[in-house]
């Protein structure tokens, strides 16, 4: 069973109409971890700064419906939807 179809999903969407639920992929991010997965990739760091990927999860924040983004999984990067 995936995330999108949890019961936490299920009950938030049906209980509160208003609430839009998505999962998302912030991207390789500079961060201790994120640098550490990419030198584990083969790259020197990751390859996008905080302020990339904060003003890209915000851009789906603010652009998120209920119809078009509820219940998905999103690169927040490159704005595609992440098969679950």
């Amino acid at each position: 069973m995936s995330l999108a179809d949890s019961g936490t999903c299920r009950a938030a969407h049906s209980a509160n109409k208003w609430l839009i639920a998505f999962a998302l992929h912030p991207g390789l991010v500079q961060t201790d971890s994120g640098n550490e997965g990419a030198k584990a990739m083969g790259l020197k760091q990751a390859p996008y700064t905080k302020r990339q990927s904060i003003d890209a999860i915000i851009g789906l924040v603010d652009n998120a419906t209920r119809e078009k983004t509820s219940r998905r999984f999103y690169d927040v990067i490159d704005g595609t939807e992440i098969p679950w």
